[in-house]
């Protein structure tokens, strides 16, 4: 799962909504009281426009504008909702809240995550096809191309070769040093198989090799 933002007690709001409660309306409501309260802070992948003015009496543009960073902060809030549900371990909620997330936060880590709920819920297929989706949006976020040639070895997919996905992720990756973590991530009987076919595409990726 790609690492959230830390947004302090948000964690412990979408915990205590999904033990009462657990539903979509339910998280939907916590984060929405969650965003009301809270100021947008530099500590996540929100980047609000500058310059944007609150005052009733500005432009419409103006007001527009603010509109779509309340609309963006609310879905990114989602967004961290959804992988507070994946901790709990409530997969199918996560899986539901993501894909609202998606509607205004239309970010590849988003995509990432779904892709990791369903291949938990045992349907890689659907997690490939996320996946794909998440590469066509940003083909320079590198760890999506990770996830396909993983996710393409583990459950031995028929299409796009994973040393594809191996070549693209080398391409977009800039020298991150995310490929070592990566595979420390791994189950420990995917790793050796895993080391094995970069060794063969792109052994310059491994240090040890």
């Amino acid at each position: 799962m790609t690492p959230y933002p830390p947004l302090g007690e948000l964690d412990s709001v979408i915990r205590t909504a999904i033990g009462e409660q657990p539903s979509l309306d339910a998280v939907l409501h916590a984060v929405r009281t969650y965003a009301e309260r809270t100021p947008r802070g530099p500590d996540t992948f929100y980047r609000p426009r500058p310059g944007l003015s609150t005052d009733p009496s500005a432009s419409p543009d103006s007001r527009r504008l603010q509109q779509e960073e309340e609309g963006t902060w609310f879905h990114m809030l989602l967004y961290n909702a959804g992988n507070a549900c994946f901790r709990a371990n409530d997969l199918h909620l996560a899986l539901e809240v993501y894909k609202q997330a998606l509607l205004g936060f239309d970010h590849p880590a988003v995509y990432n995550n779904i892709a990791a709920v369903l291949v938990q819920l045992r349907r890689p297929t659907e997690a490939r096809m996320w996946l794909e989706r998440g590469a066509a949006r940003d083909p320079k976020y590198p760890q999506t191309f990770l996830n396909l040639a993983s996710l393409t070895v583990s459950h031995q997919l028929e299409g796009v070769p994973p040393a594809t996905w191996l070549e693209k992720y080398a391409a977009a990756d800039g020298g991150s040093g995310m490929l070592q973590d990566f595979l420390q991530a791994l189950p420990e009987a995917e790793q050796e198989p895993f080391r094995d076919l970069i060794r063969t595409v792109i052994p310059d990726l491994l240090p040890d090799s």
